[in-house]
């Protein structure tokens, strides 16, 4: 009976692995259920705190609490030190995604304190710091949590833990995401992916890819991002979450785009017909959800969803979600909301009414598309500017009401801007792609287009993968033979 329950377990850890949560579920009722025939209280508490992280993937965290407090019960009864903190720290984590993360705090430092002198608790040690540092930057940007996520991947490393060293770059580029540190996020995610590749770890290709997008996106490299969904698409091991986070990066391009495919998913969250059991944190859907309304012209919506949303946001003390809120209930004609904690640069000059000075704070992130909407609030000559960004971006709904605004101040012969122009381009590209598509042809390396367009590698990169997705095609000769131009020799 031992050897079947040892059997059922390293089963249920094998489909983790592939996120195969219903069958690790499965395997793993099966453990418990012959360890408690066998009063193996170890195992029982074990497989406890295990089926709480899978149900927690399954159903979402409200479904993973009764499992990790009956593994605590166990484990407090029983000479378990380091499974006991284990069973702590997967608490910690729960805590952690639900938004409590003082909880959160809390117990990962009781699971540290149990960790103190133990000899063989390296792996949770690596988890527990790990949960720690995310719960601290969850609302604070502070030097220490970042090394505490720093010592988490490097014990990881040095011990050979290759699923603790993969989540602790994830956690790395979720909370740059977080933070607006978009150029460690991209870091964080070539890393993680490179890492993740090398030691066959499938279940994280998907979630590095939607970071890497949603950083793609915040920085105004729209036409990559489409590039990099249909790549992370065609990724084997795919969680419910992960297609739920990913359906949701490309929802939220389209919607900004104003393809029509998007409307009906929007008008059902707006609407509250569609939920999402476990958000995405490090992309707050409640902020979506108002631009979503905002741009259907919809400001009671807006002023809904912002106002209920704000009182979760305010008692996780998260900066970012917080500002960005309250911002759009003032954009809705909602009253600005009292909050007693300083709240980002970018939304605290907005909240104060300096416009001008916000989109400067968002220009210095990198976020052209905030900075147009904090402009959106200003004179003709904001419109006008904001306007121009939009349309670079190819932000059709949002420049759509840029224009409304300005021919409500009396502005005659606003601009068509650059999506009339490019429906006119028979591949639907734009001027910077055909340009770049022309040196393609020329058979330049990415380093001599950047050179010769005096922009970085790394936004060619982005432009040459946004090329061969809209064309369909897998290689750079055949994005210049699709759009009948011969490579020379």
């Amino acid at each position: 009976m031992a050897e079947q329950a040892a059997l059922h377990v390293a089963h249920s850890l094998e489909c983790q692995y592939v996120q195969r949560h219903d069958d690790a579920t499965v395997s793993r009722r099966a453990a418990l259920s012959l360890h408690r025939q066998l009063g193996d209280r170890l195992g029982e508490g074990r497989d406890l705190y295990e089926l709480a992280v899978v149900e927690q993937y399954r159903e979402g965290t409200q479904a993973g609490l009764p499992y990790v407090h009956a593994a605590i019960e166990v484990l407090e009864g029983i000479d378990a030190t380091v499974d006991l903190a284990v069973a702590y720290a997967a608490k910690a984590q729960m805590h952690l995604l639900d938004g409590t993360s003082q909880s959160a705090s809390e117990w990962g430092q009781k699971a540290l304190a149990l960790l103190e002198g133990q000899e063989g608790g390296e792996e949770c040690l690596a988890y527990t710091l790990k949960i720690i540092a995310s719960a601290q930057l969850r609302s604070q940007d502070v030097p220490e949590a970042w090394g505490l996520l720093d010592r988490s991947r490097d014990i990881a490393l040095e011990h050979g833990f290759e699923s603790h060293a993969a989540a602790a770059f994830l956690q790395t580029a979720s909370f740059s995401l977080i933070h607006r540190r978009y150029a460690d996020a991209e870091v964080a995610c070539e890393r993680g992916l490179a890492f993740s590749e090398t030691h066959d770890l499938d279940v994280y290709l998907v979630p590095f890819h939607v970071r890497h997008g949603y950083t793609l996106l915040e920085t105004g490299r729209w036409d990559a991002v489409d590039a990099l969904i249909e790549m992370a698409q065609q990724t084997g091991a795919a969680s419910r979450l992960d297609v739920g986070q990913l359906t949701s990066l490309q929802q939220l391009i389209d919607l900004r785009r104003g393809r029509d495919r998007s409307q009906r998913h929007w008008n059902e969250m707006i609407d509250g017909k569609h939920a999402i059991a476990l958000g995405h944190w490090f992309a707050p859907l409640p902020v979506a959800c108002c631009e979503a309304a905002w741009l259907r012209d919809d400001d009671a919506q807006v002023r809904r969803i912002a106002t209920e949303a704000l009182d979760l946001a305010v008692t996780s003390a998260e900066g970012w979600r917080i500002g960005q809120l309250a911002c759009w209930l003032q954009r809705a004609g909602g009253a600005r909301p009292h909050i007693a904690q300083t709240l980002p640069a970018p939304c605290e000059l907005e909240l104060a009414g300096d416009v001008r000075a916000a989109a400067q704070a968002w220009a210095a992130l990198g976020c052209s598309y905030q900075q147009a909407l904090s402009l959106l609030g200003g004179d003709v000559a904001d419109l006008r500017q904001a306007l121009a960004l939009l349309d670079e971006l190819g932000a059709v709904p949002a420049a759509r009401i840029a224009r409304r605004r300005l021919r409500a101040l009396g502005v005659r012969n606003v601009q068509r801007g650059r999506s009339g122009r490019t429906r006119v381009d028979p591949l639907g590209l734009t001027a910077r792609e055909r340009e770049v598509l022309k040196l393609l042809a020329e058979r330049l390396s990415n380093r001599a287009i950047a050179e010769r367009l005096h922009r970085s590698e790394r936004t060619v990169e982005n432009h040459v993968a946004a090329l061969i997705g809209k064309l369909g095609v897998t290689s750079r000769n055949e994005a210049v033979e699709r759009a009948g131009l011969s490579v020379e020799n």
